[in-house]
């Protein structure tokens, strides 16, 4: 029997906005409609935001991506300015703070909304290494966020302490899924590869960019593809682009 859970986004908070709040939001609901949540309140609160939710091409940005968090200036950040991702980015949304921060919003089943501000931290730590434990590409729970994270709880303490950045998971057919907080760009005979989503991953907000804008592409990929890769990035909506090492 599955404990009860909660559905939630991760965002970034910067200079008076939230980075792609809409894709952030999109997702959520899509999740919250999947598990049968309580999204009255949320559509009531979110509802200027949650506009064409099943053609994110049309959506627009009014902000620059050079104003966020470049780790590493690595090509993929020169693609993406290069090929003015700014046309199919998401809108913004502002708050009072001036602060850098990172935003958690909850939703829980019957409705109810939760919201965490964290100081945003700098990483000190760009290692990433092989998990021992093997997802199945089946568990539902790999495709959603929420707190139903049994799967990734090798990480917790790991990454808290700063020592990787990340774990990376492979599942039942030996090939790469995600790490526990990125998704996983290769870059391997002058291209970028990504692992496919039906492998067992949950396709991040910044994902979703590269691979609609052709900055990568999905190819399955193996251990020895991860370890004979010429670089690795890992990516997500707080963090930006970081260019890791693995052990």
């Amino acid at each position: 029997m599955i404990n009860e859970f909660s559905i939630f986004e991760t965002m970034r908070y910067k200079e008076g906005k939230i980075f792609v709040l809409t894709s952030h939001l999109q997702r959520l609901l899509k999740s919250a409609k999947y598990f049968d949540f309580n999204t009255q309140h949320f559509i009531n609160l979110f509802k200027p935001f949650l506009v064409n939710i099943n053609n994110t091409s049309r959506y627009r940005i009014n902000i620059e991506i050079k104003s966020f968090y470049i780790h590493n200036y690595t090509p993929l950040w020169e693609f993406i300015k290069n090929s003015k991702l700014i046309d199919i980015l998401q809108n913004e949304y502002s708050l009072d703070s001036d602060s850098d921060s990172i935003i958690r919003l909850s939703l829980f089943q019957n409705g109810t909304l939760k919201f965490d501000i964290m100081p945003y931290e700098e990483i000190t730590s760009k290692k990433i290494m092989i998990s021992q434990t093997i997802v199945s590409s089946k568990d539902i729970f790999l495709y959603h966020k929420t707190t139903q994270r049994e799967h990734y709880k090798d990480s917790i303490d790991i990454i808290r302490n700063n020592n990787l950045f990340d774990l990376l998971y492979f599942n039942e057919n030996n090939a790469l899924c995600e790490g526990s907080r990125s998704n996983v760009v290769i870059y391997k005979n002058k291209s970028y590869y990504t692992p496919p989503v039906e492998q067992g991953l949950l396709r991040g907000t910044l994902l979703s960019i590269f691979l609609e804008s052709k900055c990568c592409e999905e190819r399955m990929i193996y251990k020895d593809d991860l370890i004979d890769a010429d670089m690795i990035f890992c990516i997500n909506s707080v963090r930006g682009v970081i260019r890791v090492i693995i052990e």
